[in-house]
């Protein structure tokens, strides 16, 4: 992979370091308007690092989405370089790396000049929070939804799993959303699985193979892709229900049985 992807959306500049890359394949993200900048869970510390200094940018916050170490491990590094505030749930921030500030669900963040609504969306963990600005249609989802997936039940119950997934359904269509991880072809064989016969998985697949080639990174990507192909995200739809013999499911029990196939998968 590429040390850095940028994005444009607005007048804001978006770096994607790809981050322990040979373990977790991470996405970080670093959000920056006229040098500014705000690092959102940052997993690892020397490309961050790089990253930041190919740029020039000046740090002014660290951002914390949920607990675990693959996006908290470089923050306490991070914060003492550049003396700068650490950002976390308050419902978590006794086990999150050492906060400065702590936000309560459906708080407004700043982000490098935009406000971000703070998601509280337990399942993969009980405090996992994700980050939407309405006015730009950006979500900063981390680990509750990828690209053809979603993450793991650790700590919530599938039926807040799948509530919180449901609360980002519910977003504009055009949203476009920066995950984490690529584990977009993972995903897809998934889905493949499921409906092998799928001409539009099959197109997909294509892409995705095409973008791994030329080192290009499967996210960000828009709900609407998600909403058609990401089988996690369709738990009411009739055929998945078919597929799963679960017709007359609750929609929690159609999503954790598509859950629990895709980790033994």
């Amino acid at each position: 992979m590429k040390k850095f992807y940028r994005h444009d959306i607005a007048n804001l500049v978006i770096l994607q370091t790809p981050t322990l890359w040979q373990t977790y394949r991470n996405y970080n993200y670093i959000v920056s308007q006229g040098g500014r900048a705000t690092v959102i869970d940052p997993g690892e510390l020397a490309p961050i690092q790089a990253t930041i200094a190919h740029h020039g940018l000046q740090v002014e916050k660290i951002l914390l989405t949920h607990h675990h170490p693959d996006h908290t491990n470089a923050t306490e590094a991070l914060a003492r370089q550049w003396n700068c505030e650490v950002i976390g749930y308050r419902g978590d921030q006794h086990r999150l790396p050492p906060l400065t500030v702590t936000y309560e669900a459906q708080a407004l963040v700043d982000i490098a000049g935009y406000s971000f609504q703070v998601m509280h969306l337990p399942g993969h963990t009980l405090g996992l929070c994700a980050l939407y600005c309405e006015e730009l249609k950006m979500l900063f989802s981390n680990d509750l939804i990828f690209s053809l997936g979603c993450g793991r039940v650790f700590e919530g119950t599938p039926k807040q799993m799948q509530e919180s997934l449901k609360r980002v359904r519910d977003l504009p269509d055009d949203t476009v959303i920066f995950s984490s991880h690529e584990y977009t072809l993972a995903n897809l064989e998934f889905g493949l699985s499921l409906f092998p016969n799928d001409p539009a998985l099959n197109d997909v697949r294509k892409s995705i193979i095409a973008k791994t080639k030329n080192e290009q990174p499967t996210v960000p990507m828009t709900l609407g892709f998600e909403k058609v192909h990401n089988p996690f995200l369709r738990w009411d739809d009739i055929e998945i229900r078919k597929v799963l013999g679960l017709g007359d499911a609750e929609d929690w029990q159609v999503f954790a049985e598509i859950r629990s196939r895709k980790d033994s998968h």
